[in-house]
């Protein structure tokens, strides 16, 4: 949904907003992409996120017999949200389970984790601990080489 198509898009769809889909049948996840940062209205953001889900490469290919059972959950991204924590405990104090998501970018990488990670990554160790592997920061207290945002979701 671009160009002249958005004329037709209620205000809060037409508003540039990021978004993240995740496809799920029986249970299982069987593809997730989206983006953090805002990039297009957000109705555009939640076909091309969708599109890019059904044929997410960490897993295999969405099959057509699969549409009918096919559950999807759409993340709309707050803005986000830059914190300077100078170590890892300091960066536990800014993020609040549950609630938080965060963004990390450092020289090495750069990743992202939903606030929805917290029921499987319940401490701040871990929340913390696997986004700083997945964007290379070193460990120990690395965290002060690294730019770090935070930001929330409404899942629907």
């Amino acid at each position: 949904v671009e160009g002249s198509d958005m004329g037709r898009v209620p205000p809060a769809l037409a508003a540039r907003r990021a978004s993240v889909v995740t496809l799920r049948h029986n249970g299982q996840t069987r593809g997730s992409a989206g983006t953090i940062e805002a990039d297009r209205a957000l109705a555009g953001s939640v076909v091309r996120n969708a599109s890019a889900a059904c044929a997410d490469p960490r897993l295999p290919s969405i099959q057509p017999a699969e549409l009918g059972g096919l559950e999807m959950t759409i993340s709309i991204i707050s803005p986000i949200e830059r914190i300077f924590p100078q170590t890892r405990d300091e960066l536990s104090q800014m993020l609040e389970a549950g609630r938080h998501g965060v963004l990390v970018t450092s020289s090495a990488g750069r990743a992202a984790q939903l606030p929805a990670m917290w029921a499987r990554l319940q401490t701040h160790h871990d929340f913390v601990g696997t986004v700083a592997q997945k964007a290379k920061v070193s460990s120990g207290d690395g965290v002060s080489d690294a730019a770090w945002y935070r930001f929330e979701t409404l899942d629907y």
